[in-house]
């Protein structure tokens, strides 16, 4: 009876390839371990700047200002049809 083929612990504590027959050179990669443990993480410890939102304040419009520019739109409108040649009531 013959181990299969896997990773198995090489005796030196590194996961390492069996082929079935014997031992490769291909090593499983170990996970990172981190260097130290620390406890719940806050703003201050990561050097996070907070988030700062600026509103600017929205000025009114003029309701003049919107009537003018309405009224000077029709006008404009009516005198260039009115004026202009080559619209069908003019004969």
């Amino acid at each position: 009876m013959s181990t299969p083929a896997g990773w198995y612990d090489d005796g030196s504590g590194r996961q390492r390839w069996y082929d079935g027959v014997q031992w490769t050179d291909h090593f499983a990669p170990t996970p990172v371990q981190p260097m130290h443990t620390m406890g719940p993480m806050t703003s201050s410890q990561l050097n996070v700047k907070r988030e700062v939102s600026y509103v600017r304040p929205q000025q009114g419009h003029s309701i003049v200002m919107h009537l003018l520019l309405g009224v000077l739109v029709v006008w404009i409108n009516v005198i260039y049809i009115s004026v202009s040649p080559n619209h069908y009531w003019h004969a």
